[in-house]
Formats: structure tokens, C-alpha cells, sequence
């Protein structure tokens, strides 16, 4: 915590990923924000539950998950991180190439730009092999307020989430910056209805198979034949 010279002071934090998830993060910072602005009382702080594993209790996943490539078998990979600003002109003209009859929904500009993004690196990866590769692209899913049948889940503190699997295939997907902006709509969709079970048994039996048939399947994330990227 850093106070700043005239007013105000800065907040930053730090935890490990097995602890929390995005959305707790966010949390925590957004609930302390409004604390210290509205000056709530402590008695009345009361943003989070801790009940997850009430609802998820431990349990020996390596009988639900196959088995991680070895770290010796990893490829390993340079990762190049690079700001892109993209402006509310850039949005529209991309909301025009996608919209119309090519799309049976509205897109967000999340689902716009992450399909741009992801046809590039695919486009990179043909010219640097030769050819058209298959890529498997993850996009994160909070599912607090997604599983129905958990309600006291909706503001539980912890890790409680889920990566959609989109897998590019070339052959069987067009390279058309609307079939990426549909596979991504659909595959979220049909991702949150995979997981929204009547019990934490059967989401975390769903979740499991979900994993194991893309990020830990040999023909797919546990191989380096297909290209990968994280959202």
C-alpha cells in the first residue's frame, strides 16, 4: 500500500493463482474501493463467501485427469506480450465485416477481437510451418453465476471457473472472420451448459472430461502439433 503524496493512496496485491481466480481478485479490490469511499463498517463487510469447499471438497483429481506431458517432453515456447490499441472506428468496421445476415447474434467486441487476434496467429503459424495448423484456443469462464443448480455459489471466494475449448480445425473450419466469432459464441455456450450440473459430483466429473478431450488430450494441448494460445 503506497499513500500518495497529496491524497488518495495506491493498492496492489499479489497471490498465487491456487488460491483465487480472476474474479476473486477483482473482487477483493473493487469491495475495498467501496469500503474505504462509502466507509462501511466493519460488522457490515459481507461481499464473499468462503464455502467452496464445502460444496467441492478435495478429492484425488489424478483419478479424474490423464496424465500432464512429462516436463521433459515440453516444448518449450518464447512468449511475446504486445499492447494493441484498438479504437472505436476499428470496432465498427469490424462489427460490419461480421454483422449483418453472417451472424445469428449481436457479437460483444470481446468475441470481435478475440477472433481477429486468434485468425492472425493462425495466419502466423501457417507461414512459419508451410501449412494450415490446428489450434486450440482457451477462453476463461467464471461460473458463479452460471451454475443454476448452485446459487450459494454466486460470490464464493476461491478458484471456481473453467476454460471454453476452441479448437481450430483446418478442413472443417473456414477461415472467415465470422465462423471464428461463431465458434467462439458457441463454444462458450455449449461449454457452460456442459459444466451447469445438479450436483458438484457430476460438474467436476463434466469438467474433468472437458479437459481431458482438449488441453491434456495427446492430439491437441498435450502435443505440439497444434498450436495453442490462451485468451
Amino acid at each position: 500500500m503506497n499513500f500518495l503524496r497529496k491524497h488518495g493512496l495506491a493498492l496492489s496485491m499479489s497471490h498465487a493463482h491456487i488460491a483465487m481466480d480472476g474474479y476473486s481478485t477483482f473482487t477483493v479490490i473493487n469491495e475495498w474501493s467501496k469500503v474505504c469511499r462509502l466507509e462501511i463498517p466493519v460488522e457490515k463487510i459481507d461481499f464473499m463467501s468462503f464455502n467452496l469447499v464445502d460444496v467441492f471438497p478435495s478429492r484425488d483429481l489424478s483419478k479424474l485427469l490423464l496424465p500432464r506431458v512429462p516436463l521433459e517432453d515440453r516444448v518449450e515456447s518464447k512468449l511475446v506480450a504486445k499492447r494493441l490499441y484498438i479504437n472505436e472506428d476499428s470496432i465498427s468496421r469490424l462489427r460490419k465485416e461480421v454483422g449483418g445476415d453472417l451472424c445469428t447474434f449481436k457479437p460483444s467486441r470481446v468475441e470481435m477481437i478475440m477472433a481477429l487476434l486468434w485468425r492472425v496467429l493462425i495466419r502466423a503459424s501457417e507461414k512459419k510451418h508451410g501449412y494450415l495448423r490446428r489450434s486450440l484456443m482457451n477462453i476463461p469462464i467464471n461460473l458463479r453465476t452460471r451454475l443454476i443448480s448452485l446459487p450459494q455459489v454466486e460470490k464464493s471466494f476461491g478458484n471456481l471457473g473453467v476454460d471454453a475449448p476452441l479448437k481450430f480445425i483446418p478442413g472443417e473450419n473456414k477461415m472467415e472472420l465470422h465462423k471464428f466469432v461463431t465458434l467462439s459464441h458457441d463454444t462458450v455456450k455449449e461449454t457452460i451448459i456442459t459444466c451447469d450440473k445438479t450436483s458438484p459430483e457430476e460438474i467436476v466429473s463434466a469438467v474433468s472430461s472437458l479437459y481431458n478431450e482438449s488441453f491434456l488430450a495427446q492430439d491437441w494441448g498435450g502435443s505440439d502439433r497444434a498450436g495453442s494460445c490462451l485468451y
